[in-house]
């Protein structure tokens, strides 16, 4: 069972739904691969996600220059050095601040994007059962 307390759960659910703002507005999404995308889809993210795995750096440049950018890489070792390599790429244009938030409430429980929606899903059904 996954415990998070309920302020942290409401904040989480709130960056999230910023995140869902700024990608419908038109900001990217850089993820990893394809379990952070199908993540964040069925966390109501709607815009363009960009998976970096299968990217070479030119493609990356292509794709992303001159566009909004919100890094959302896991937290773990590999995703920090992505992370940092996104960043020189870009110029430090991309926006990491929803990556922080997020890792900073569900850190001690997941180091992963695509654990996200499995978290919000388990603590929405518990609540539910709680509700009188």
């Amino acid at each position: 069972m996954i415990t998070i307390e309920r302020e942290n759960f409401v904040e989480l659910t709130k960056i999230i739904e910023d995140l869902r703002i700024k990608s419908e507005g038109g900001a990217i999404i850089v993820v990893e691969g394809i379990k952070d995308e199908r993540a964040l889809r069925k966390l109501g993210v709607t815009g363009r996600i960009v998976k970096v795995a299968s990217l070479s750096k030119s493609d990356i440049l292509d794709i992303l220059s001159d566009e909004e950018v919100i890094i959302m890489t896991d937290w773990d070792e590999k995703g920090m050095k992505i992370e940092k390599n996104l960043l020189s790429l870009l110029s430090f244009r991309a926006d990491i601040s929803y990556k922080r938030k997020i890792s900073k409430i569900v850190g001690k429980i997941t180091s992963e994007v695509e654990t996200l929606y499995k978290i919000v899903e388990d603590v929405e059904k518990r609540s539910k059962l709680f509700k009188p």
